[in-house]
């Protein structure tokens, strides 16, 4: 997935836009004002990527072509609301990837802000400000955050020894656990070892 940065989208759903548009306002075909808004917002975006300008994530090469669009679903506070995702393909290695604005979190209906204020612990003011998002809801997005983000963020705090691995290894051994368990018990083995036969 490749995120992109459009002020014009992204400025419309971190803006209170809820305030300027009613789901109770619907087309004859029954789509609301605030939908076709977003599908509107959705094709002008994706008008304005150049996808000859992409970067392919997995050989790195600038040279794809759109491949077709499908939608999905974001939550806001006017309830769910779909947006149009365009993807393209790499002809260089042939595969493929949705494009998508930056306040969308791959794999998730929920909305990079809110997201982000529960990471940072506001997760009620989240809560209040979109009203389908639920305790259960940012239980699992927390744990979600320490499982898979707190392993990286102290992976960055460990120094690397230019002259060897004995700091950078003994580093990782002391913040990570399970995976590792094995191997930090073979470690306190050795420098215990190591110890006793300085003493002789």
């Amino acid at each position: 997935m490749i995120t992109v940065s459009c002020p014009k989208i992204n400025s419309f759903f971190e803006d209170e836009y809820y305030n300027d548009y009613s789901p109770m306002k619907r087309d004859e075909n029954g789509t609301s004002e605030f939908q076709q808004r977003v599908y509107q917002l959705c094709d002008e975006f994706n008008d304005e990527v150049d996808v000859r300008c992409l970067t392919c994530p997995d050989c790195g090469h600038a040279d794809a072509v759109v491949h077709g669009y499908y939608e999905r679903y974001l939550r806001t506070a006017l309830g769910l609301v779909k947006i149009k995702v365009m993807r393209i393909k790499c002809r260089h290695c042939g595969k493929t990837h949705a494009v998508v604005p930056l306040f969308v979190v791959p794999y998730s209906w929920i909305m990079l802000k809110h997201q982000i204020m529960i990471a940072c612990g506001r997760g009620r003011e989240a809560i209040d400000e979109l009203p389908s998002l639920s305790e259960s809801d940012v239980w699992r997005l927390k744990d979600k955050f320490k499982r898979f983000w707190k392993q990286k963020i102290l992976s960055g705090s460990i120094p690397l020894d230019p002259d060897g691995c004995a700091d950078t290894s003994a580093g990782c051994l002391s913040m990570y656990g399970q995976q590792f368990m094995q191997i930090r018990v073979f470690w306190k083995y050795k420098i215990k070892l190591s110890n006793t036969l300085r003493q002789f």
